[in-house]
C-alpha cells in the first residue's frame, strides 16, 4: 500500500507533482466513500406529499405493487401522470 504524502513531501515538490497527487488522492476518496455500483447524481429538487387512504384501498395498492413488482411510489407517480392526461396537463411525475 502507498504512503500518502505528508506536508513535507507536498512543499519538496513541484506544483504540477502536488496538483496531480492531491486530484488523484481526492478521486481515490470519492471513490471509498461512494458504495458499489452507485452512480453520483445531481440532486433532484422534490416536494413532499401525503395521502391518506381507507384501509382497504392502502391493501389493494400494496397488492397491485407486490403483484407488478413495483414500488407504490412509482405506482403513484404512474396516477399522478394519468390525471395530469385526463385534463391536458404535461406528463412531468
Amino acid at each position: 500500500m502507498k504512503k500518502k504524502a505528508s506536508l513535507a513531501d507536498l512543499q519538496v515538490r513541484k506544483p504540477a507533482a502536488v496538483a496531480e497527487s492531491v486530484s488523484l488522492s481526492v478521486h481515490r476518496e470519492e471513490a471509498a466513500a461512494a458504495p458499489v455500483g452507485s452512480t453520483t447524481r445531481a440532486p433532484v429538487k422534490k416536494r413532499h406529499t401525503s395521502v391518506y387512504f381507507t384501509p382497504e384501498a392502502y391493501e389493494q395498492l400494496t397488492e397491485l405493487g407486490y403483484e407488478l413488482r413495483r414500488k407504490p411510489k412509482d405506482l403513484h407517480q404512474e396516477a399522478f401522470n394519468l390525471l395530469f392526461a385526463k385534463y391536458g396537463k404535461p406528463q412531468i411525475s
